[in-house]
């Protein structure tokens, strides 16, 4: 009887045990789920302000450009045809993609639209990102002829130049079309970010980010060395102090201004080519690929959000220009804000 009872004792012992065991595991596993759903509700939340943010912010300021480029006519030139083109492409990246951005993440992980829209909506991401990165590699080597073939570089725009607007507009729109062939959608009530096995879109990867980032910073290298060169010959065929001087402003002014360009380029676009490159190597199965696909997506957004300010401003004209449609548009707030106070009639008690 006594070992009997010492076998019921030891039984117990072991099962209380295990039911600690099972409540703790549990208690573990409720915890982590909570701290998941909260850090998962943040980063939604976060993501929706960033957007509908970039969402005015694009529009307003590519709105601000055509007017410019409207208004003043010594703006009508090579360069700034592409700079609106570029705009362009902007505006339609804030109108047809970032609003369906805001439903995915609002509704993640179910997607409300269906599988083709969704393969729609990636395609377009596609075409009017590659529009986009393709016209900053377009500006770069417009810029590089201007400084390196001053005599027979031509401002005005010719039919070249719209003939390479339309050409990296078709490019764009090929790329879009072809790659709504590629998307793979394992769950339909789901809509998966850019899913496409590496053999299929290599190609795109290549053509529409690599080739076109390499180019932009061989470009802006070649600028900066041959403007160092350009200002050094001055400095050697004359002999006034102030010459020196000003050849050192206009260094340093250069390597900021490429700075700027090569240093905001690299960081929006970069992070988002060696992602979906190590995503498509592992077959789609990175960790956390919810989290780092949306923030190197939301990198390129920034960039259409922030091109015209940063391409315009660094324009003098355009700036100038910029300027002054925003200060009317201020003045004209203030004086109908003033208007309004004006026709309030005081209340007196009687």
């Amino acid at each position: 009887m006594t070992e009997i009872g010492g076998e019921v004792k030891i039984k117990a012992i072991l099962l209380m045990d295990y039911l600690n065991a099972s409540r703790l595991s549990r208690e573990t596993s409720i915890q982590l789920a909570f701290n998941e759903s909260v850090h998962f509700v943040t980063f939604v939340t976060a993501g929706n302000c960033v957007i509908c943010l970039l969402i005015p912010l694009t529009f307003v300021g590519d709105v601000a450009v055509y007017t410019a480029f409207y208004l003043n006519g010594n703006l009508r030139t090579r360069a700034n045809a592409l700079f609106l083109s570029l705009a362009t492409s902007d505006i339609l990246l804030a109108v047809f993609v970032l609003p369906f951005e805001v439903v995915r993440l609002s509704c993640y992980p179910h997607w409300p639209l269906g599988e083709t829209a969704c393969n729609i909506w990636n395609s377009v991401f596609v075409a009017l990102g590659s529009a986009s990165i393709c016209h900053l590699c377009a500006i770069s080597i417009d810029r590089f002829l201007a400084i390196s073939r001053p005599l027979r570089y031509s401002n005005d725009i010719s039919a070249g130049v719209l003939a390479s607007i339309v050409f990296l507009w078709s490019f764009a729109f090929l790329s879009g079309l072809g790659s709504y062939f590629i998307w793979t959608q394992p769950n339909p009530l789901e809509c998966a970010e850019l899913s496409a096995p590496l053999t299929r879109s290599v190609l795109l990867l290549v053509f529409n980010l690599l080739v076109p980032f390499v180019i932009c910073l061989l470009t802006y290298a070649k600028i900066f060395r041959i403007s160092r060169q350009q200002a050094k010959r001055i400095v050697a065929t004359c002999r006034w102090i102030e010459r020196r001087n000003n050849y050192l402003s206009v260094d340093r002014k250069s390597a900021k201004t490429l700075g700027i360009l090569v240093g905001v380029f690299t960081f929006t676009y970069f992070p988002f080519l060696v992602f979906h490159a190590l995503d498509g190597a592992f077959d789609e199965k990175l960790p956390n690929r919810f989290y780092f696909g949306s923030v190197v997506k939301w990198l390129t957004f920034v960039s259409s959000a922030v091109n015209w300010a940063l391409y315009g401003c660094l324009n003098k004209e355009y700036r100038e220009a910029l300027y002054r449609i925003f200060r009317f548009l201020g003045c004209k707030a203030c004086r109908r804000e003033t208007n309004q106070n004006d026709n309030i009639q005081p209340y007196t008690i009687s």
